[in-house]
């Protein structure tokens, strides 16, 4: 793929923890690494998910909320470190919301 003269400057990946996400966002890092470009790897918490969570176990949501965003965190802290090993300037984000219906 070519890009035009204005090369792109920023890179997003948008992940969920699967594998397939995480291949994404390989192949993402390497578009930035090719180009020259920073890469922000982007999870987005479903709240919906929480609550669901919430229901099924016996505990307060802001535990259920807690272990998604710590494992949120390893997932992207290792696709970061992937990223930063390959030169790419890296930026992680978590953020939370609910998907459109």
């Amino acid at each position: 793929m070519s890009w035009p003269e204005d090369r792109p400057r920023l890179v997003l990946a948008a992940v969920d923890g699967s594998p397939t996400s995480e291949r994404a966002a390989l192949a993402a890092t390497e578009v930035a690494a090719r180009h020259g470009a920073d890469l922000l790897l982007l999870h987005v918490l479903d709240e919906e998910r929480i609550h669901e969570l919430q229901s099924m176990i016996d505990g307060e949501e802001s535990d259920s909320r807690g272990r998604l965003e710590r494992n949120a965190a390893r997932f992207l802290d290792g696709l970061a470190a992937h990223a930063r090993k390959r030169g790419v300037s890296c930026v992680t984000r978590i953020e939370s919301g609910d998907p459109p219906g």
